[in-house]
């Protein structure tokens, strides 16, 4: 059983498009970007752009394992049918 110690924010479906369409522009930067040790600063740059978004998908109550779903399918070129994805 989990303690709340505070009242979870509310997520609107226009901003869960809009958390969810920058975690798909920030995968494809990492996705089309060539490896190397000039490349790693950007990455770097890039991951930590998309962690404050994750963070605010954990603080309203998305479960972890939906998280991890829908990063890993950004991770592999999101297939989904549509501009929406299965997942949000």
């Amino acid at each position: 059983m989990q303690l709340e110690l505070f009242e979870r924010d509310q997520i609107e479906a226009d901003e869960l498009s809009r958390i969810a369409q920058e975690f798909r522009a920030g995968y494809w930067q990492l996705r089309s970007m060539r490896g190397g040790r000039w490349a790693q600063a950007k990455q770097r740059q890039i991951y930590r752009r998309l962690a404050p978004l994750k963070q605010r998908l954990m603080l309203a109550g998305v479960e972890k394992q939906a998280i991890l779903d829908f990063l890993s399918c950004c991770r592999l070129k999101c297939r989904c049918p549509g501009a929406r994805c299965q997942y949000f």
